[in-house]
């Protein structure tokens, strides 16, 4: 009913500024749903965790041959340390998993060019997430 309306708002937001917080509940963070939610789609369950793996400035999440970048913060330095990881063998996996929704674009640009001109005939690839 019209009249139960506490409140009306017309100018909605339509997009989000933070596209991570938007998934939080009163038990959880948006980022470990996320994470969780990906992690599952993958085949490792409910009950899986990953490891925190540091890349220049940016922290990411690693589970056996996959990387994980869900929050918001990668920059261009932090993809050139991961393309140097990998290239140098220091860095095994063979996919990275992204949250698109929270990389801006010229990043997501370097590292796709990146991934796709690696050294060493190595191969990974890229999934972009929403």
């Amino acid at each position: 009913m019209l009249t139960d309306l506490d409140y009306f708002d017309d100018n909605p937001k339509l997009i989000s500024n933070d596209m991570i917080s938007i998934f939080d509940t009163k038990n959880s963070k948006g980022r470990d749903a996320i994470l969780s939610t990906y992690l599952l789609l993958d085949g490792y369950g409910l009950s899986e965790g990953a490891e925190k793996y540091k890349l220049d400035k940016y922290v990411a999440d690693k589970k056996d041959n996959s990387l994980y970048i869900i929050d918001e913060g990668l920059e261009s330095s932090d993809v050139m340390e991961l393309i140097k990881r990998i290239e140098s063998l220091e860095l095994d996996i063979n996919r990275i998993v992204i949250f698109a929704s929270s990389i801006n674009f010229n990043v997501m640009h370097e590292l796709k060019k990146n991934l796709f001109n690696l050294r060493n005939n190595k191969n990974v690839e890229l999934i972009e997430r929403y």
